[in-house]
């Protein structure tokens, strides 16, 4: 990343230390000047003209400081656009946001889950190629293939966590309207899952097992019905 706004896991950022020019560069080789992040937030503390925000990504937390004026309550999510400056005097950097808004839930998933296909990416890409630039040669021998293992198996947790999530809301969803309905076509509980934001092929998958676990099944073809015991 150069120019445009990478998207790197907060447990990664976090453990990034090299700095090459006037970027950082992360264990999966993202270089980062510009950084957008996406999270709960945990804590503020105004400093003066200066507000530290401390914000979660289901991987790590971390701090991002803003001059802007804000009021905002406890756990909202936030999307953020940062600049990150280098502390040329002395190791380091820190994350610097003029563009913080109050964003929906969606939001935050989508980001994990590109953000986890980008990780991955930049992963693959490194292993795939013995001819890299010198600079991501540097950021291989500082911190190690381990590290980047590391930052790609906290992808692959967060990746899962989202789907567990998914996973669990949609059967509760499920359950609750057939309760109410008595039976429903596939399609009918389709509807209702998509009208609470959830959608997707594997909404399929997650009948099925409800099917397998004998709490719901099919008292004619296409239509579902609660077991009850």
């Amino acid at each position: 990343m150069q120019r445009a706004a990478c998207r790197v896991f907060f447990r990664e950022l976090a453990v990034s230390d090299l700095i090459v020019g006037d970027t950082v560069v992360t264990p999966t080789c993202a270089r980062c000047s510009t950084l957008f992040g996406v999270g709960e937030l945990e804590e503020m503390e105004k400093r003066g003209r200066i507000t530290r925000l401390m914000i979660h990504d289901s991987t790590g937390s971390l701090s991002i400081y803003t001059d802007a004026d804000i009021t905002l309550e406890p756990h909202v999510l936030l999307a953020f656009i940062g600049e990150v400056p280098v502390r040329h005097s002395g190791k380091g950097f820190f994350i610097l946001c003029r563009n913080i808004r109050e964003v929906a839930t969606i939001v935050r998933e989508n980001w994990i889950l590109s953000t986890a296909i980008r990780t991955v990416e930049r992963a693959d890409l490194l292993r795939a190629s013995d001819d890299i630039p010198e600079w991501k040669r540097r950021a291989l021998e500082h911190y190690g293939d381990a590290k980047v293992d590391e930052c790609v198996n906290g992808a692959v947790e967060a990746v899962q966590r989202l789907w567990q999530h998914y996973n669990m809301t949609a059967k509760d969803i499920i359950l609750d309207f057939l309760s109410r309905a008595g039976t429903a076509t596939r399609e009918r509980l389709m509807e209702e899952l998509n009208a609470k934001g959830l959608e997707g092929a594997w909404i399929e998958d997650v009948i099925d097992e409800l099917i397998a676990e004998a709490r719901c099944y099919e008292p004619e073809l296409g239509s579902l019905a609660l077991v009850h015991e």
